[in-house]
């Protein structure tokens, strides 16, 4: 997994350059506290929706919220967890 975060990030800073941007692995894909772990360590960030990808999300530090994390008590989870993106195209409820 280590190797494909290598080759994830440096493939496209060497087709893109500077203009790279940000490279997300999904949560959803599969997340666990070590996998988290290794996406912060390979210099990626973290894209999570639910609650309980957060959950075990905080392990790493460059995490992106997406709907449907729209509740109250889980944006504060993401507004005071060294969150470094929250995205929502959705109202807070």
């Amino acid at each position: 997994f280590k190797s494909r975060i290598e080759k994830w990030s440096g493939s496209f800073r060497s087709i893109f350059g500077e203009s790279t941007g940000d490279v997300f692995y999904a949560a959803k894909a599969f997340i666990s506290v070590e996998v988290a772990k290794m996406i912060n360590q390979g210099g990626i960030s973290l894209d999570v929706c639910t609650g309980g990808e957060l959950a075990v999300a905080r392990a790493a530090i460059a995490v992106t919220v997406q709907p449907p994390i729209c509740s109250s008590p889980e944006l504060r989870v993401a507004l005071f967890g060294q969150i470094e993106f929250i995205i929502t195209s959705a109202p807070v409820r």
